[in-house]
């Protein structure tokens, strides 16, 4: 009988539950792999593709783009796993990556920052009773696209093998649907210069037809009563208080404008659209333009503030006007009037791309000049044509033609760090009988952050983001610094939001943040007053995508007329707790989670430096949390945040 017994329990533990199994990293699903571009690689002998590494040949692995990211649901069914990493040979020495591996909630290996000359290295690691592991390459400089392997990386399995499958992030929409009834939505405060064309379209959820009325408009303006347009002109300097009215068969509401006749224009951030995002310089034209600002009557987003249809580089024509040496849109924009007439008649504002050097942006990449080379309709001294950038400035006549135009946003591209060209470009437009925002690109740098401020309306304190959680989380986490320059006028912009489906290079993709990313994005720009800039197909837009950018109640945390860009008060490893002051004494409370995994996150009162009870409430599903006079905690989503508004218990 003891034998017998003996017998049945080795038979039980070296079943098939118990059998070891060899897994390769590539045969799971590549294609969830997240990558900066293209798609996932998996390299098999009998395939015939090479995979060098420091010198190596290996016979099979997972290929990617840095920066990448590999999660898998273990689910404790691995006991092992074994792989060599490093930056493909083909690249020669340049590249800095590392790669990492999270395991629950921690890192349990790192490589180390990795070059292209680097010697491979090898992870070997435990992973019994381990539920989900991500497999992360960190880029230093998310524009190499370096080429990353996993090499003979392998999971021995003791479980169930079927039940190792990749992870994927469910989509959750929650913003609930505006209701019929009108509620009127977007800034509060609206800047304005005497004698200046005056145009605001009143942004109000609920069914239509829709009435809209005002009270105490100052003279020079109208209303449309259906439309809810607000044009003319203002011709003497001072603050006006506006109650504005909204009405239709399900109920009404009211609010307040204040409208401030003076020298100051984006008295709250931008929000709008630009097309680089999605069709770079090459795949603009002037009916895909008109197509967009359609979009933002027919989906809504006029109805909470969305305003700027912005065209980037790829307008020009390589030819100038020899005598005026005015620039010439292309072919794809046969009337840019006509176009900002279009835009303007819709109830919304038109923008435009510029540079003051010989080339744009996408010049600089080999293709047509976006602002043309004017220098050779010049001569220099010795009468010969001149090709030297710089010896001449093109601002007065360019600021003349955009305004004739009928142009209100003006993108001045590689400028914040040269301020003479800033400068001059800024008396250029302040010259003008029309009011045109001005946005410096790219890479401002700190000490000139005052100067900026005097010069401008808002400056790219970045690099150009890309779709991708290290490009946004870096850029986006690391804005405190600039936080003293911004308020009503002048504002640091993060760059544009990259949620959605994005493209650049004329193929569109869906965005390659998770959905909890896409939420601490959005969160994230709006405590940061950042100009919110749109870069996604707003003509094909999906419901997910319609829900983030339509939440009043998160577009009122930009929009906020006080201004403050949030701080970051607490730092905790992976958990930032950021704060907005608002101007009615509230605070906005944005709780990060920058790990793979889900935490708990508590801010405290004492930390906040406020006493007594506040009301809690969860902006993003618009819902009341109750009241506390101590902390708030919560379960924050991994990548993700929990943005609260507290407001005084009075």
């Amino acid at each position: 009988m003891r034998y017998l017994i003996i017998i049945l329990f080795i038979r039980l533990f070296s079943g098939p539950l118990y059998a070891r199994h060899t897994l390769r990293l590539e045969d799971l699903d590549i294609t969830k792999v997240r990558q900066r571009s293209g798609i996932p690689k998996r390299i098999l002998p009998e395939s015939g593709d090479s995979l060098r590494i420091g010198g190596v040949k290996f016979g099979h692995g997972l290929g990617t783009i840095a920066e990448s990211i590999f999660e898998i649901d273990l689910l404790g069914n691995a006991s092992h796993f074994q792989g060599v990493v490093g930056i493909g040979d083909e690249v020669g020495d340049k590249g800095d990556v590392e790669f990492q591996i999270f395991a629950d909630g921690k890192m349990i290996w790192s490589s180390g920052l990795m070059t292209g000359s680097s010697k491979n290295k090898l992870a070997d690691l435990d992973l019994t009773g381990i539920q989900r592991i991500v497999f992360y390459v960190a880029e230093e400089h998310n524009w190499d696209q370096l080429p990353v392997y996993w090499a003979d990386a392998t999971f021995t399995i003791l479980g169930n093998a079927k039940m190792v499958k990749a992870f994927v992030e469910k989509e959750e929409i929650l913003t609930p649907k505006s209701e019929s009834k009108p509620k009127i939505n977007g800034a509060r405060v609206f800047g304005v210069r005497p004698n200046s064309p005056f145009m605001f379209t009143i942004p109000a959820t609920g069914d239509r037809p829709m009435k809209f009325t005002a009270a105490d408009l100052p003279k020079g303006l109208s209303l449309d009563h259906q439309s809810g347009q607000i044009t003319g002109t203002l011709n003497q300097k001072g603050n006006f208080n506006v109650t504005l009215f909204a009405q239709n068969k399900s109920g009404k509401d009211n609010r307040n404008l204040k409208i401030v006749c003076g020298d100051k224009l984006a008295l709250t951030p931008p929000m709008g659209w630009n097309s680089y995002n999605l069709w770079g310089c090459s795949h603009i034209s002037d009916q895909k333009i008109r197509e967009i600002a359609k979009s933002f009557v027919s989906k809504g987003l006029i109805n909470y503030g969305w305003s700027y249809v912005n065209i980037d580089c790829g307008w020009a024509d390589e030819v100038v006007d020899p005598k005026s040496l005015e620039i010439n849109p292309n072919s794809k924009f046969p009337d840019m009037s006509s176009l900002c007439s279009y835009i303007h008649s819709l109830g919304l504002k038109a923008g435009i791309y510029s540079t003051p050097w010989t080339h744009g942006y996408d010049g600089r990449k080999g293709a047509s000049a976006d602002t043309p080379q004017r220098d050779y309709h010049t001569k220099n001294s010795k009468g010969e044509p001149s090709k030297v950038v710089g010896n001449f400035h093109f601002e007065e006549i360019d600021a003349k033609q955009y305004a004739a135009w009928g142009f209100d946003y003006l993108k001045y591209d590689w400028t914040p760090n040269d301020v003479p060209s800033t400068e001059r470009m800024s008396k250029a437009l302040k010259s003008q009988s029309r009011d045109i925002i001005y946005s410096l690109s790219n890479e401002a740098t700190l000490a000139l952050g005052d100067e900026y401020g005097r010069l401008s309306n808002s400056w790219r304190t970045t690099d150009d983001i890309n779709d991708t959680w290290g490009s946004m989380s870096d850029i986006g986490f690391n804005q405190d610094k600039w936080g003293k320059y911004a308020g009503p006028g002048h504002w640091n912009d993060a760059d544009m939001l990259v949620v959605g489906k994005v493209g650049w290079y004329g193929e569109t993709h869906p965005t390659k943040l998770t959905p909890n990313e896409q939420y601490t994005h959005i969160s994230l720009w709006s405590l940061l007053a950042s100009p919110l800039l749109l870069g996604c197909d707003l003509i094909h837009i999906d419901d997910f995508t319609l829900s983030l950018i339509t939440n009043a109640e998160v577009i009122e945390v930009n929009q906020d007329p006080l201004g403050a860009q949030a701080s970051l008060i607490e730092k905790t490893g992976d958990k930032e707790i950021w704060v907005k002051q608002m101007e009615d004494g509230s605070k906005v409370v944005g709780l990060f989670n920058r790990s793979f995994f889900d935490t708990e996150i508590c801010v405290s009162w004492k930390v906040l430096g406020i006493s007594k009870y506040w009301r809690i409430r969860d902006l993003w599903r618009q819902k009341n949390l109750g009241k506390s006079d101590e902390k708030f905690a919560t379960v924050v989503p991994r990548h993700g945040v929990v943005l609260i508004r507290l407001s005084p218990n009075i």
